[in-house]
């Protein structure tokens, strides 16, 4: 049985005139999770609509469903969703699209094929034209245990001439913590670089490597 229409979901289009917005339902709207008011599914249209921060903000948000979402049972259905994203033609997409990888596939267990299948979808990403969604993979890949891996790409990124390249990468050893020790000697160079951000984070990055 329908539930019965929500007022929210009308809208006065002419004088006495009211229609239904996207068909929904107070008690299909209420059964379904939302995230700022939508649903994975309207989040998953807007991904569809024109307009690059729209894309973006709607790719965010996926990648926040899957990370509260996966788990055994449902993990290759969201691997396959992130996937999508990952292979997207917008590197901002991409980029959350990674994200929600990084995010999800610490949940499953490390023997899960679905994580195994989740790293071998990150791989492609060390080498993406786009520093963004590059830098995350290989931050990604080396938390999940490739460090070999990963870090020759945020190494390899500490000597870009754009600051905000050098920052994503040095920031990205730093969450590393211990993983990120066979870069010291780089990261102990990256104390002077020209970037004040840079010099802040390296040095914090240096105290991360003994941390338990």
């Amino acid at each position: 049985m329908r539930g019965r229409i929500c007022p929210a979901r009308l809208l006065r289009l002419t004088s006495g005139a009211l229609f239904l917005l996207a068909g929904f339902t107070c008690q299909a709207a209420a059964a379904e999770p939302q995230l700022l008011g939508r649903t994975r599914r309207q989040w998953s249209a807007q991904l569809a609509a024109d307009g690059l921060p729209r894309k973006s903000q709607a790719a965010w948000a996926i990648g926040q469903f899957a990370t509260e979402q996966i788990e055994p049972g449902n993990a290759q259905e969201w691997l396959d969703v992130l996937g999508a994203l990952a292979a997207s033609d917008d590197s901002a997409v991409r980029y959350w699209g990674v994200q929600g990888l990084a995010r999800s596939l610490p949940k499953l267990d490390a023997k899960d094929a679905a994580r195994a299948a989740g790293i071998q979808v990150l791989i492609p990403l060390l080498k993406d034209p786009a520093a963004g969604p590059r830098l995350a993979a290989a931050e990604a890949v080396a938390q999940l245990g490739e460090p070999d891996q990963g870090l020759p790409v945020l190494v390899a990124a500490l000597s870009s001439p754009q600051e905000a390249v050098r920052i994503q990468a040095i920031a990205s050893l730093e969450r590393l913590g211990p993983a990120a020790q066979p870069a010291e000697a780089q990261i102990r160079a990256a104390t002077s670089d020209a970037s004040e951000y840079v010099k802040r984070i390296s040095t914090r990055a240096l105290k991360n490597l003994s941390r338990q």
